[in-house]
């Protein structure tokens, strides 16, 4: 069962009802509502990992794995992807250059889209993970 804090009561009147108030009043007080799901959710996109019942699908098998690049760490190090890995030091050469910015910079984005910023024991951890993460 739903903690009571997580819980949403919403109570729908006949809108012909004159203790009802405006539809916009209505749509607001859902919106204003402070157990609000949705702003609470994690809002940085991810790459997620296919459910094992997904993958288990025979027409599905060649549907969820890369065939030229590995991006993230699901498939990091795949004998068939070994071709494009020699491409990603230059190609991120290439990205700083083009983006006017520093290496250091670029980084630290990197680490900050990661959510690793706010936790340096946890981002000193995952610093080779951080760092292929720019490399992709």
């Amino acid at each position: 069962m739903e903690n009571e804090s997580e819980m949403l009561n919403i109570v729908v009147q006949n809108p012909g009802d004159s203790s009802s108030g405006s539809t916009d009043e209505w749509l607001n007080s859902i919106m204003n509502d402070g157990c609000n799901s949705a702003i609470n959710q994690r809002a940085r996109p991810q790459i997620q990992k296919v459910p094992e019942m997904l993958r288990e699908i025979k027409s599905n098998e060649k549907c969820y794995d890369p065939l030229v690049v590995s991006i993230g760490p699901y498939h990091h190090g795949s004998p068939g992807l070994q071709l494009v890995e020699k491409h990603k030091i230059p190609m991120t050469q290439q990205y700083v250059m083009e983006s006017g910015k520093g290496i250091d910079v670029v980084y630290s984005k990197v680490v900050e889209v990661a959510g690793l910023q706010e936790n340096a024991m946890l981002r000193d951890q995952h610093k080779s993970l951080t760092m292929r993460h720019l490399l992709e």
